[in-house]
C-alpha cells in the first residue's frame, strides 16, 4: 500500500490514484509467499493470483516488479494488506468513509430493547437502532462484494455465480467446493432469508442497484466521491490539519479549505500543488 501511495505522488499523478490504480508491486518474498505459502493458512481466504499473478521472482531478489491488476482492483483499497488490516465488508466501506471522506457513522440515539419485534428484524437497514447507519453503510459496503471477507481472495463471476447453478447440491465429494459453498453462499437461511437461499452472500439483502455495485467494485464508490467533491475536500482538510497542527477554524472551514478543494480539483488532484497553495498562505506562516 505504501508503495502505491508513494508511487502516486512521487510521480505527480492524480491522488486520486491511490484508489484507483492498478497497479501492484512485488518483490521476491511477496511473490514467493503468494506462489508456495499463501494457500496452506486455512484461516486465510486466498488465492496465489488474489491480488494479480506473481511475476517470475526468485525469493532472494529483492527487486520490485510492476505488475498490472484487472477486474475489480482498484488502487489500496483490493490490495492484502487493506482487505485482511479491515476484514470485513463493513469495516472495508467504514475505513474508506472515515479516511478518504472524512465522516463517520454514529448511531441515532440509544439502542430499543433486544426483545422488540423491530430489533430481531435480520436486515439491518429495518432493524430498530441499526438503521440510521446500516442505510448509508450496507450500499457502500456491497462495492466490496466480490472480495472475500477474512481473507483477500477475489470472487470472479464464472466461479462464484451471484446464484448457486447446481454444483453445490449433495454429495458433494469435493472438499474445497463444499467449503466454497459453506463459506459464500447463503445455505441455510432464516426466514427474512428465504428469498435469498442460494445467493453469494453478498447479494443478501441487496436491492439491485446494490447488486450493480457488487458487480462495478470500489472503483464506482471513488468515482462518486470524486464527483460529489468529498474525496478533495477530506484530503484537503487532512493536509490543512498536518501541516498547521490544528483543526481549521470555522471562518476557514467557509472561507479557505472550500478554495483549496476547488484549486486541489482544478490542478487534477496534484499532491504537491495542493501542499504548496497550504504552506503559502499568510495563516501557515503565522502559525507557531
Amino acid at each position: 500500500m505504501l508503495r502505491i501511495t508513494d508511487k502516486v505522488v512521487r510521480e505527480g499523478r492524480p491522488y486520486y490514484e491511490v484508489l484507483t490504480t492498478k497497479e501492484v508491486e512485488f518483490n521476491g518474498p511477496l511473490a514467493h509467499y503468494l506462489r508456495w505459502m499463501s494457500k496452506l493458512n486455512l484461516d486465510l481466504l486466498t488465492e496465489p493470483d488474489a491480488s494479480a499473478a506473481p511475476p517470475d521472482l526468485t525469493f532472494d531478489n529483492k527487486g520490485w516488479r510492476t505488475v498490472q491488476r484487472g477486474g475489480r482492483h482498484a488502487g489500496i483499497l483490493t490490495t492484502p494488506g487493506y482487505l485482511l488490516r479491515f476484514s470485513t465488508n463493513r469495516s472495508r466501506a467504514h475505513r474508506f468513509y472515515n479516511a478518504f471522506e472524512c465522516s463517520s457513522f454514529i448511531p441515532n440515539g440509544p439502542l430499543p430493547s433486544p426483545f422488540e419485534p423491530c430489533s430481531q428484524r435480520q436486515d439491518l437497514t429495518q432493524r430498530c437502532g441499526c438503521d440510521s447507519c446500516h442505510q448509508a453503510l450496507e450500499p457502500m459496503a456491497a462495492h466490496w462484494g466480490r472480495f472475500a471477507e477474512y481473507g483477500f481472495m477475489h470472487l470472479p463471476n464464472d466461479r462464484f455465480p451471484s446464484r448457486l447453478d447446481g454444483r453445490c447440491t449433495p454429495p458433494i465429494a469435493n472438499v474445497e467446493l463444499l467449503f466454497e459453498c459453506i463459506r459464500f453462499y447463503e445455505l441455510d437461511p432464516s426466514t427474512e432469508e428465504q428469498p435469498y437461499v442460494g445467493a453469494l452472500n453478498a447479494y443478501v439483502f441487496r436491492t439491485p442497484q446494490e447488486g450493480a455495485f457488487i458487480e462495478d467494485g470500489p472503483t464506482h464508490l471513488v468515482a462518486e466521491s470524486l464527483t460529489e467533491g468529498r474525496f478533495a475536500r477530506c484530503t484537503v482538510r487532512k493536509f490543512w490539519i498536518q501541516m498547521m497542527r490544528r483543526e481549521p477554524t470555522v471562518a476557514e472551514e467557509t472561507d479557505v479549505l472550500p478554495g483549496l478543494a476547488a484549486r486541489f480539483e482544478a490542478a487534477n488532484y496534484n499532491l504537491k500543488d495542493l501542499l504548496k497553495a497550504i504552506v503559502t498562505l499568510p495563516a501557515y506562516r503565522r502559525e507557531p
